[in-house]
This record gives C-alpha cells, sequence and structure tokens, in this order.
C-alpha cells in the first residue's frame, strides 16, 4: 500500500524508497510527519536532505588540485607516478570497454530488415564514435574523473544526435538534484560562478551523467587511483633513490694508503700526474695499498620492502593485479596470477552495471529527441525498448581452462547453446547462432551427431587449436 505523504507532491513508493532505506533516515521521517509545521512534503524532503548532506564536498579546493594530478599523470607530463596511472587507467578502460558494446534489436529478428528504432540508435553510436574507440575514451574519463557528463544536443544537418563529454577541468561542472527529486539529476552547470559569464546550465533532458564510486548524498564520482596517490607519487621516489645508491655503489671511493708522509705524497705525484682513474694502471712500491670502499648495503634492502609494499598496496585498491604494474616477480605462481584477477573482474561487472544504465538513459534520452528532430507522432514515436544495449561478458581464466570447465556442462544439457558460447569467449552468441542456422541451411546437419552438439564439440576443437598454435608460436 503506497504511503501518503501530505501535500500535492506525491511521488510514488519506488521513488521514495530512499526515505525507508535506513534507520536514521525512517527515523528522522517518523519525527518529520507528526510535526505539523512540517507537514508539507516539499519541506519534509528539504530537511531530510539537509540532516544527510556530504560536508566533505563544501571546499573542492584540494579535489581539483588532486585530479589535475593525476590527469598530468596519465598523459606523462608529471614528475612521478606516470607510468602507474597510465597502467591502471587503461587496465580498466580496456576490461570495462575492450570487447565493445552490443545492440540488439528487440523489434525484428532479421538481420537484412532491422527495425526503425534499431536503425536509428545504431546510427547515433555511429555518427558520435560510440561503437569503436570513442567507447575507450569514456572508460578512461571515467577512470580519470570518476564520473562522465555526455552532452547531447539534436542536429538539424546531419538529422541527429550529437553527444561529445564535457570536460571536467576546463568548465569544472556541477550536476545537481532536486531535493524533493534526489533518484535523478535536475540540472548541470558547466563554468559554474563564471566571472567572464560563461556559466550554462543544461537541462535534465540534454545530458546524462553517470558516477563512479560515490558516497552517500554525494554529488561527484571518485577517481579510482585518487585513493593511492600519494602512494604512486613515493613508489616512484623509491625507485629513484634505489637508482641514485645504485649508482653510488657502481662508483666505489677508492683508498691509497702509504707507511709515512713520504709515502704518500709519492702516491699524490703519481696520481697526479697521470691523471689516474679506476682501470688504468698504477705502480706502487712495498708497503703501499690499494682498496676500493662503498657502502655496506643495508639500504638496498630497506629500499626494496618499501618499493613491494607500494605496489601491492597500489594493487589492492585500484584492483589491478601487481603482474600488471610491472612486477611480475611478486607472483608465486601461474595460479596466483590467473585468481589475482578475480577482484578486477569484480569491479568490471560492477561498473559495467554503472555503464549499462548510463546507456538505457541516454538511449531514451536520444529517442525523445530524434522524435521531435524526424518528425514522428506519438502513433509513430520510436520505442526505446525496441533496441537493448549489453556488454559482453567478460571471460574469466583462458580459453583452454574455460572450455574445459563449460563443456560438460553443455553437453549434459544444463546450460543454454548461447550461455556455453558466451562463457568460452564467443563476442556475439546470438550473432554466432545465427551463423550456425545458415551453415546447416546450406550444408546439412553433421552426419552421425546431434547437429547442435558436434556444433559445440566442433568450436570448442577450434578453439583449442587457436590456443595451442598461439603457445607454439
Amino acid at each position: 500500500m503506497p504511503v501518503d505523504i501530505p501535500g500535492e507532491f506525491k511521488p510514488t513508493l519506488s521513488e521514495r524508497f530512499w526515505i525507508w532505506a535506513g534507520s536514521k533516515t525512517s527515523a528522522r521521517v517518523d519525527e518529520l510527519a507528526t510535526n505539523t509545521s512540517y507537514a508539507d512534503s516539499f519541506k519534509l524532503f528539504d530537511r531530510i536532505g539537509d540532516v544527510d548532506h556530504d560536508e566533505t564536498e563544501i571546499d573542492n579546493a584540494t579535489r581539483w588540485s588532486r585530479l589535475s594530478t593525476l590527469r598530468k599523470m596519465y598523459k606523462g607530463e608529471s614528475k612521478r607516478g606516470n607510468q602507474l596511472a597510465g597502467a591502471i587507467t587503461d587496465f580498466h578502460a580496456a576490461l570495462q570497454f575492450g570487447q565493445g558494446i552490443r545492440l540488439k534489436d528487440e523489434a525484428s529478428d532479421d538481420p537484412d530488415k532491422p527495425s526503425p528504432a534499431f536503425e536509428a540508435f545504431r546510427e547515433f553510436m555511429d555518427v558520435n564514435d560510440l561503437s569503436d574507440e570513442g567507447l575507450i575514451d569514456l572508460g578512461v574519463s571515467g577512470e580519470l574523473d570518476g564520473q562522465v557528463l555526455l552532452r547531447l544536443q539534436p542536429d538539424p544537418i546531419i538529422n541527429q544526435v550529437r553527444a561529445w563529454t564535457i570536460p571536467l577541468l576546463r568548465t569544472r561542472y556541477e550536476v545537481r538534484w532536486k531535493t524533493n527529486e534526489p533518484w535523478t539529476p535536475s540540472v548541470a552547470v558547466l563554468n559554474p560562478g563564471d566571472a567572464q559569464g560563461n556559466e550554462e546550465k543544461l537541462e535534465k533532458h540534454e545530458f546524462v551523467f553517470v558516477r563512479f564510486r560515490c558516497v552517500k548524498d554525494g554529488t561527484y564520482g571518485i577517481a579510482r587511483v585518487l585513493r593511492v596517490l600519494d602512494e604512486m607519487e613515493d613508489l616512484h621516489e623509491a625507485i629513484r633513490d634505489w637508482r641514485k645508491i645504485n649508482r653510488i655503489f657502481a662508483s666505489p671511493t677508492p683508498v691509497f694508503l702509504g707507511k709515512d708522509a713520504q709515502a704518500m705524497a709519492r702516491i699524490k705525484t703519481a696520481i697526479v700526474s697521470i691523471n689516474w682513474k679506476i682501470g688504468k694502471a698504477f705502480i706502487g712500491m712495498a708497503g703501499d695499498e690499494f682498496k676500493l670502499v662503498g657502502l655496506a648495503g643495508g639500504e638496498h634492502a630497506s629500499l626494496k620492502d618499501e618499493i613491494v609494499s607500494h605496489a601491492q598496496t597500489i594493487s589492492g585498491a585500484t584492483n589491478v593485479p601487481v603482474h600488471y604494474l610491472g612486477y611480475p616477480e611478486l607472483m608465486s605462481n601461474r595460479s596466483v596470477a590467473d585468481s589475482d584477477m578475480e577482484p578486477a573482474l569484480k569491479a568490471t561487472e560492477k561498473a559495467l552495471k554503472q555503464w549499462s544504465g548510463f546507456f538505457t538513459e541516454t538511449k531514451e534520452k536520444v529517442f525523445n529527441m530524434l522524435n521531435v528532430l524526424h518528425g514522428r507522432g506519438a502513433s509513430g514515436a520510436y520505442n526505446p525498448d525496441d533496441v537493448s544495449v549489453k556488454f559482453p561478458s567478460v571471460r574469466k581464466g583462458n580459453i583452454i581452462e574455460s572450455i574445459k570447465a563449460w563443456l560438460p556442462v553443455r553437453v549434459s544439457k544444463q546450460i543454454s547453446h548461447a550461455t556455453f558460447l558466451e562463457k568460452i569467449g564467443i563476442d556475439d552468441p546470438e550473432a554466432e547462432m545465427q551463423s550456425i542456422e545458415r551453415e546447416v541451411d546450406e550444408f546439412g546437419e553433421m552426419e552421425g551427431e546431434d547437429e547442435s552438439e558436434a556444433r559445440i564439440l566442433a568450436v570448442a576443437s577450434q578453439a583449442i587449436d587457436r590456443e595451442d598454435g598461439g603457445a607454439a608460436a
């Protein structure tokens, strides 16, 4: 039964669910609902929002400075941490979008006769380069900024919708929510408070916003690497110190000893006269001594421990295995290296769920603009449900192990054909199954065996052959 909050504003139960999500907020609602001076629903929402406001967002000076440092690191323009920032950012962007994005026509099964909605949205993706490398750029922006603001604008010249990301550091944009609508952004402000009059506001139908690793009641996302920015700089400094010590060890100090002052004067004169250096011959007399003196060597162990400690800390905080950070020697064996990918894959699955919501919202807003741009009335409006946006599953482990694990389950008919193909790394299982059907229509079924099972075995065999061939090479 819906809860009736007094006042003209009556959101649905799902929209008000956030009120009852925590015991603290729920108790606050009960308290305010019984207070007649706050019976109006707008004031009720307003006071709840004030109670849980994230006070750490009042001063963003530190945030802008650290984001700027991170971006310089990624571009290779900082004095420290460039390699790690680039490796971590590109690693997660590749995991999220390296396999691309998949559009499915839910209104037509014939690839030669796609639905109007599918054609229109596919054109939108192609025009804005969101089918290829543009996706990687989105992933990089999400990692460096912790959020992405995508602006949408109809372009009557090309009869399509243009989309581009708003640069965070250049515009320092703010995304704001109405207190009585905390489930969706209401406005995005570019260049807020700009003295030159460049402030610009985007209404909610003109943009799509996604934030990652945000805190409750926060208004912005958090870049993954910011949590270990200091450790990355410290690691770089430790490596530089190690190099300095190595240079000192590579240049030991020569020491000459003579039995008396006369012998020392003779040795000094001989050294100066021939401009003696290590590697040159030197003739001494009985009683003369020569040796090379260097550091004891304990500094090496201390610095190595510091480097390993920082590398492990950064790996744990960013979900990037240490061997991808350039420290394969920290992996004790292959089994550890494989299992070390699990946190990265879990983080990718979480991010892809957020990206899925981002593209779903993009699709709906683009179709609203295209309906106006293409002059489609209510009866002929594009249906967003005619197009689905999916991400290919990230395959876990190598292909041999995947096939060994999933093939028996498929043969025993405990999973579908499409699920099996997805688990062994086929990018588009449905397209592969359609290809199978076309081959069967053209060449007939495989003689002596059930066609479906035989095809599975054939795909598995080909995959194993490719893997073995790659290993041999």
